[in-house]
């Protein structure tokens, strides 16, 4: 049990913002597919962890999240939501 000692010091901001990011995700998945809401989805939690490559971090949450789709789509036959990127993957 967290007592008020424990709360003040508890980081509010990231739960906050990653539970922000999660709705964000379950949101948009369906309009723009999962390759765009997953790049935002990690995109989103890379910062709310602290993450500040604002050059690096969109690139990788991008490659990771066409990496998930690819995997979970082809390979493992889940379908997941293309959105507008339906017909290019």
């Amino acid at each position: 049990m967290l007592t008020s000692e424990d709360a003040a010091s508890y980081p509010w901001r990231t739960v906050l913002l990653l539970a922000g990011v999660f709705l964000a995700f379950a949101v948009l998945v369906g309009p723009v597919g999962f390759p765009i809401a997953g790049a935002l989805l990690f995109w989103g939690a890379a910062f709310a962890l602290g993450s500040r490559h604002v050059d690096r971090d969109p690139l990788i949450a991008a490659a990771l999240s066409l990496v998930t789709y690819l995997v979970f789509n082809n390979l493992l036959g889940v379908p997941l939501p293309g959105g507008p990127l339906m017909g290019v993957l």
